[in-house]
């Protein structure tokens, strides 16, 4: 309707329907209900600022929680690789490999089509050929994880005749001088495939990096400020809990039982255990099998706990990887809500190892960098000893080689969200609000100034940021 009254552009609303194509696209490939999108969208509207119409959708979208949320990257990268992708709806999978296929190119591909047909690299029923080309493990990793991935999956114009055989022959058919075999191929998706010699784990994995790259140009989640200050006194469902990295359980509650444990790993092993010997059966599907890397071969894994007499799955996985992976578990079970974490009032332990500038370069980009580096010097001229120190979470500063982090940078493409300690917030936000600065938040319990700061900001308002800066310098307890 606000299109039609002329409120948005054709270019808003482009950008909207970009928009919900990413947030119900991520939540099919993490498997979250659908059933829940009726819900979003019946209020989605409410919380529209018409002033600022797309993004306060995206940041609407990106605040979603649990069974609602919105999917970010590190969730559909675990998802992904291994889900069947081939026996999802046809329209689905017709959809997903279009839109690969498709993204930036200059001639449209339609995947809907008589001379195109969608393959598997390794075969359904591979020819005696792959067992003299690969070891007996991979064979069978193909066979049982891997066949119906979007990774081993492509599209091909040979009208099913590359069929079972081996991927060199794949390669090189040109029969008729037609378009058969990956060499004489235009389509993108078997760019990759044109310049390797083998197809095995590794390719496959090579393979999905790329197409993961691709997905994420695709189907983009919003860069927003979302304020989620960590708070320890809360419990949490666990599609709303933040990563644990380096914070430690006081408790946990699974279906009404309160568990004293700090390690997450415990909790991790209680609740799929619980499930398997409540609903053995449903861990046969493969992409729960996938998911949590169960085997009824302990050799199979690197370190694996064993949940029942005959089974065993991966232990040998980081903290967030197991929040992740419960996530994903309880929400095919449909039980996401009956796991909730309580986080130790001690639980974060101050990050300790030291990275380069060069992460941040990498995960933020120049611009973003550009701005810490100018909001670096301007603190130098405060304390000549001021340097910035480079942690996962955030860049922080040291005073005289000490940690001192009066102020916290999370740099992002195009700009930096800076968090604070200053010795009147609500003095700091009226200023904020004169100068235009784009004030975010207050902290709940910290008390700290959230804002963000672009280029402009640099060279119009330095004097100003200058001043808060020296001010958090000052009133800092040192």
């Amino acid at each position: 309707d606000d299109y039609k009254k002329g409120v948005i552009t054709k270019d808003i609303l482009t950008a909207i329907l970009k928009l919900i194509q990413s947030f119900v696209w991520r939540r099919f490939i993490v498997g979250l209900p659908t059933n829940a999108l009726n819900k979003i969208f019946m209020t989605l509207y409410s919380e529209v600022d018409k002033d600022e119409y797309v993004n306060s959708l995206e940041v609407a979208l990106a605040r979603k929680r649990g069974a609602q949320r919105f999917p970010v990257n590190k969730d559909i990268e675990a998802a992904l690789f291994e889900k069947d992708v081939y026996n999802i709806q046809s329209k689905n999978r017709m959809y997903f490999l279009e839109m690969l296929e498709n993204h930036k190119n200059r001639e449209f591909v339609s995947v809907d089509n008589p001379n195109i047909t969608i393959e598997h690299i390794f075969p359904q029923t591979p020819d005696e050929k792959w067992y003299g080309q690969l070891p007996p493990e991979e064979i069978d990793a193909f066979s049982e994880k891997y066949l119906n991935t979007i990774s081993n999956l492509t599209l091909s114009g040979n009208n099913g005749s590359l069929s079972n055989k081996p991927f060199q022959e794949k390669k090189s058919m040109n029969k008729d001088g037609k378009e058969q075999g990956y060499n004489y191929s235009r389509l993108w998706l078997n760019q990759y495939l044109r310049q390797i010699d083998s197809w095995n784990l590794e390719a496959l994995k090579t393979r999905y990096k790329l197409l993961l790259e691709r997905f994420f140009q695709i189907w983009t989640y919003p860069e927003v400020d979302v304020d989620e200050e960590f708070d320890t006194s809360s419990e949490f469902p666990i599609g709303n809990a933040p990563e644990p990295r380096n914070r430690k359980l006081e408790y946990f509650i699974f279906r009404d039982e309160k568990i004293i444990e700090d390690e997450v790993s415990k909790m991790y092993y209680h609740v799929i255990k619980s499930l398997f010997d409540e609903n053995p059966s449903a861990f046969n599907h493969d992409e729960i099998k996938s998911l949590i890397q169960l085997t009824t071969n302990a050799a199979e894994a690197r370190s694996p706990y064993q949940i029942s007499p005959s089974y065993y799955i991966e232990s040998n996985i980081d903290s967030n990887t197991k929040f992740r992976r419960l996530k994903v578990l309880l929400t095919k079970f449909d039980c996401e809500e009956d796991l909730l974490v309580k986080f130790a009032d001690d639980g974060f332990e101050e990050e300790s190892e030291e990275l380069s500038a060069d992460y941040w370069l990498r995960r933020s980009g120049p611009e973003g960098m550009a701005i810490v580096n100018q909001c670096a010097e301007l603190l130098r001229e405060i304390d000549k000893s001021i340097m910035l120190t480079y942690k996962v979470g955030y860049i922080g500063v040291n005073v005289s080689g000490k940690p001192r982090n009066f102020v916290l940078f999370n740099p992002r493409s195009e700009f930096v969200r800076v968090n604070i300690k200053v010795s009147n917030g609500d003095d700091w936000i009226e200023k904020m609000k004169k100068m235009k600065i784009h004030f975010l938040s207050t902290g709940k319990r910290s008390g700290r100034l959230k804002f963000r700061i672009v280029q402009g900001d640099l060279s119009e308002k330095s004097l100003f940021i200058s001043q808060i800066f020296a001010d958090a310098y000052q009133s800092w307890d040192k």
